[in-house]
Order: structure tokens, then C-alpha cells, then sequence
């Protein structure tokens, strides 16, 4: 499943933290928005995650669950990195 996560978080080692979390997860496509190809599992493991480490007073984190054919439908303009397989490389 394709879930987008964006974030406006007010603390700068907050915000950096939820950033690093999310690089391990999917892909950075704004400096606070990432795509995230993801099981369930994990999604409610960084939802979780997440909200042990925001101030839910002032802070403000969205997630949106994309469908098959909402992501085929997505459309991007300018610069727009578009990945296709965003699976995870053993070394």
C-alpha cells in the first residue's frame, strides 16, 4: 500500500527526527511529505512511532492511503521524482 505522510512540526530536532524516520521508509518528495510503499505493519509501527515523538498541541502530522488506481491517476509537474519500485537492497 502507498500511504503519503506530511508533516508541519514546529521543533527543529523533532522535525529532523520524524524526517529520519520516514527516509528509512520511503521516499522524501517535498521537505515534509513522503510516498511510502508500505505494509500495514509498518505503517501503524511509524504512526506510532511518530506520535510518542510530536507535540500533538502543536504539531500536525496527515496520513493519506492511496489506492491502486489513485497512484496511477497522480499526476506531477516540474521536477517530480517518480519511482516506481521503492524496495528495500541486501549488500
Amino acid at each position: 500500500m502507498t500511504y503519503i505522510i506530511s508533516y508541519d512540526i514546529s521543533d527543529d530536532n523533532i522535525r529532523l527526527g520524524v524526517g529520519k524516520l520516514l527516509e528509512g521508509f520511503g521516499l522524501r518528495v517535498q521537505k515534509s511529505v513522503f510516498e511510502c510503499r508500505i505494509s500495514d505493519t509498518y505503517f501503524a509501527e511509524i504512526r506510532k512511532t511518530i506520535a510518542g515523538m510530536i507535540d500533538k498541541e502543536t504539531d500536525n502530522v496527515r496520513y493519506y492511503r492511496l489506492c491502486r488506481k489513485c497512484e496511477t491517476e497522480a499526476e506531477f509537474y516540474g521536477e517530480a521524482v517518480v519511482e516506481d519500485d521503492c524496495g528495500f537492497f541486501i549488500v
